[in-house]
């Protein structure tokens, strides 16, 4: 019983936990010295133990107070997260912190609270400190918000992000159609593929996208121009010479 009491006045936390293997020891060490003890000091014991208990279990709602301040916060930044525009792929969020308390909700992976919310792990998030607010040069594109008084606002952005085909894949079929395997600078869901003005369906991965031109349109064509256009904008022309032909 006395090795199992030690951990009974433990919350409920992670980190806690880890403590529960090792108070084991602590209660066995505990009874041994309490089997020796006359009555008037086990009365001593049990009362020091009561009182340590109740500073326990005032800490522990100190404790409980503290994360419910914090989840109000969390909440609060949520609700302004969900109310600005998704950026684009590839966007580095710059977080400028004007509060004075020592937890924010991006307190942990520095934002990546944004990212999951956009659902985008392609976003970079910085938090910005009164020292450096006018000593860093921004990467486009960009997005910088402020953080005070528990609120987020968006104050700038820039979407100077051209889309661009960095790489192309080949594939001729029997049909005489052409599948392409595609790798842009950033991808986004949904994407159109235009082949000599011509869209054609895409299909979206992970790290590339796939078309497939029909025979009618490359046919006796040794180049075709592509384009590609996502929620940002029409990107820049690549012309691709026809392989295997």
């Amino acid at each position: 019983m006395i090795t199992v009491s030690t951990v009974l006045p433990m919350i409920n936390r992670a980190h806690v936990l880890y403590l529960y293997f090792p108070a084991i020891f602590v209660g066995l060490l505990f009874a041994v010295v309490v089997v020796k003890l006359n009555l008037h000091d086990i009365i001593l014991v049990i009362i020091l133990g009561l009182f340590l208990l109740t500073a326990q279990a005032s800490g522990n709602v100190r404790t409980r107070e503290d994360w419910l301040a914090n989840a109000k916060y969390e909440k609060r930044a949520w609700d302004d997260i969900g109310k600005i525009a998704a950026p684009m792929p590839g966007t580095t969020i710059y977080i400028k912190d004007l509060g004075d308390k020592e937890y924010t909700p991006f307190f942990y992976g520095d934002g990546a609270v944004c990212k999951l919310l956009y659902d985008d792990a392609s976003l970079k998030i910085q938090i910005l400190r009164d020292n450096d607010w006018n000593e860093i040069a921004y990467s486009e594109p960009y997005i910088v918000w402020e953080y005070c008084d528990g609120q987020i606002k968006e104050i700038e952005r820039n979407n100077n992000s051209v889309l661009m085909i960095e790489e192309i894949y080949q594939y001729a079929q029997e049909d005489g159609s052409l599948l392409l395997g595609i790798v842009p600078n950033r991808i986004s869901d949904p994407m159109k593929i235009y082949v000599n003005e011509f869209r054609t369906k895409a299909v979206i991965g992970e790290t590339f996208i796939s078309a497939q031109i029909p025979a009618e349109i490359i046919e006796g064509k040794e180049a075709v121009a592509l384009r590609l256009e996502d929620a940002w904008g029409l990107g820049e022309e690549y012309v691709m010479a026809i392989e295997n032909r």
